[in-house]
């Protein structure tokens, strides 16, 4: 994976401030489609433990995320912070973004050790990254807050 020249990988702190953002979001989307879904089902509450459920968000956050990186590269908090993703098919690819996904879920429950991966490897990259070749870079003009990583 080559990064060009006026990019540069996506810092940490970056990543982490992009994931807050992200959170929030699909949040909100999450309480959203749980507000409609209790609607339809005219008020009857969701069995707890329900697989089927917690599946029906599983794929609505997957394409929340898939459905932003294929259209623009970027989802809201990684507009927020200039951050951008690449591949190395150039536009990020369903599957690709199912693996990046999977793999990035798996990465938060090793305690975070995908994400603080990309401070080991020599081109910054995490589990993710490398999974499912596609990458985080940021815009070089965008330097102030990258020399408060440093």
């Amino acid at each position: 994976m080559t990064v060009a020249s006026a990019e540069k990988p996506c810092s940490i702190v970056r990543t982490l401030g992009c994931m807050l953002y992200d959170t929030m979001v699909l949040a909100a989307i999450l309480f959203a489609l749980t507000t409609l879904t209790l609607a339809l089902r005219q008020g009857v509450a969701i069995a707890p433990g329900s697989h089927a459920y917690q599946l029906f968000l599983l794929l609505t956050a997957w394409l929340y995320f898939a459905y932003s990186w294929r259209r623009g590269g970027q989802t809201l908090g990684m507009r927020a912070w200039q951050v951008h993703i690449h591949s190395n098919q150039g536009r990020v690819s369903w599957s690709q973004s199912l693996l990046r996904f999977l793999v990035a879920g798996i990465s938060l429950a090793c305690f975070g050790m995908g994400y603080f991966w990309a401070l080991i490897h020599p081109s910054g990259l995490t589990w993710h990254d490398l999974a499912s070749g596609t990458w985080l870079v940021t815009n070089k003009l965008t330097g102030e807050l990258d020399r408060a990583d440093q």
